[in-house]
């Protein structure tokens, strides 16, 4: 069967974009200090910004913080002023266009937050 030919392509980035934060930094705050301590914001080297992250979350699980804690900060990012609105266009207007997301941030990260955003529609 052939797919439907959609009638507009709408393509977003999405961290500063779709939420009005970086989803990576965000989950910093969940650190004991609300913040990366200074020695640890200091193994960050350009173009290594994956293996900076895991440093995060392996100081954030030795704090203590669990996954699920991760996934319900999450939660709370706010979007960027109007994005629900344009979102909840495009979803009810679905028969014309199709969204994609092309992001460098975590997978899991996006799919969380766009989830809980559908939850509180």
């Amino acid at each position: 069967m052939a797919q439907e030919k959609k009638e507009v392509l709408v393509v977003f980035d999405f961290d500063n974009t779709i939420i009005d934060e970086d989803g990576d930094t965000w989950v910093t705050k969940l650190a004991p200090a609300g913040q990366a301590p200074h020695w640890l914001q200091q193994t960050y080297r350009n173009g290594y910004w994956t293996q900076y992250m895991e440093n995060i979350f392996r100081y954030l699980h030795d704090s203590g913080t669990t996954p699920d804690d991760i996934l319900d900060s999450l939660k709370k990012i706010p979007f960027t002023k109007n994005m629900r609105n344009v979102l909840k266009f495009i979803a009810s207007n679905s028969a014309k266009f199709d969204c994609i997301v092309i992001s460098d941030s975590n997978t899991v990260f996006i799919e969380t937050i766009l989830k809980a955003a559908v939850k509180k529609s």
